[in-house]
């Protein structure tokens, strides 16, 4: 495999990693309990405003024997790999910087969100997007501190193109197991594709942003491979977290996440 190839899978799962990373966020926060009804079938007594958005969507699992093989192989490579390395990874690095780094790879994102908006008519949000990133990128310290966090304005729900081609009225299509990347969809993975040509770090040569944009094309490729690596790493600390909440709620772990991430995706579209 060539260098040029490699960088590009880095890349790619990087952005992977981060377009992931909302489905943690929720199982840990806001819906953790919504999310752990679908795992258990037994859903808590919520107002019936919450229950409609995350009423469960339909369900297609036409290749749910493979799916669950994939499954168990990516829960071995959670248990054995990602836990390891997380582990090394918190003791080596102080807590504050491991939230700079989430911070900051969360605001070079912003083309992401921001198309995700547009995309969908939603031009406050594309407005509190741009608002996010310019007090983030100049009070944030280049995004490191989340200063937006203090203004309730800017606090909108976030974008991507996934949801924008859901909105778009495009058909999930039948749910997906990936080896590594974890759940998934035809049209989910057309909005990843998407979410990763829109995200700076993998703007480099070869990309089809123009040129003067391409900030990783001066770069060498010990420090692309550095800055790929950082932005998966940077993720892995709440993605384990709630994996580990989530999976102890759970009667049956693979239906627990197919629901939870069927759930939380349409919620998302129809925020």
């Amino acid at each position: 495999m060539s260098l040029a190839a490699l960088m590009s899978r880095l890349a790619w799962a990087a952005a992977v990693a981060a377009s992931l990373a909302g489905v943690p966020r929720l199982l840990a926060g806001e819906t953790s309990a919504a999310m752990s009804g679908a795992a258990t079938t037994a859903v808590q007594e919520v107002e019936d405003e919450e229950e409609d958005e995350y009423a469960q969507p339909a369900v297609r699992d036409p290749f749910e024997k493979v799916n669950r093989t994939v499954f168990k192989f990516n829960d071995g490579l959670f248990r054995h790999v990602v836990r390891p390395i997380t582990s090394g990874y918190q003791t080596v690095t102080p807590a504050p910087v491991r939230r700079g780094l989430v911070s900051f790879f969360d605001n070079v994102r912003f083309p992401v969100r921001f198309t995700g908006s547009l995309l969908q008519g939603k031009l406050d949000r594309a407005a509190a997007e741009t608002g996010k990133f310019i007090v983030n990128t100049t009070a944030g310290v280049g995004g490191f501190v989340k200063v937006s966090d203090r203004f309730p304005k800017l606090r909108v729900p976030e974008e991507d193109i996934g949801q924008a081609l859901g909105k778009w009225g495009l058909p999930a299509g039948p749910y997906l197991v990936l080896p590594v990347l974890g759940p998934a969809n035809p049209r989910e993975i057309l909005g990843r594709a998407g979410d990763y040509v829109l995200t700076p770090t993998s703007w480099g040569r070869g990309s089809i942003i123009p040129e003067d944009w391409q900030v990783m094309s001066e770069l060498s490729w010990e420090w692309r491979l550095a800055i790929s690596a950082l932005d998966t790493l940077s993720a892995f600390p709440e993605l384990v977290s709630a994996y580990d909440t989530f999976n102890k709620a759970a009667v049956d772990p693979y239906i627990a996440f197919r629901n939870g991430f069927l759930q939380y995706r349409e919620a998302m579209i129809r925020k």
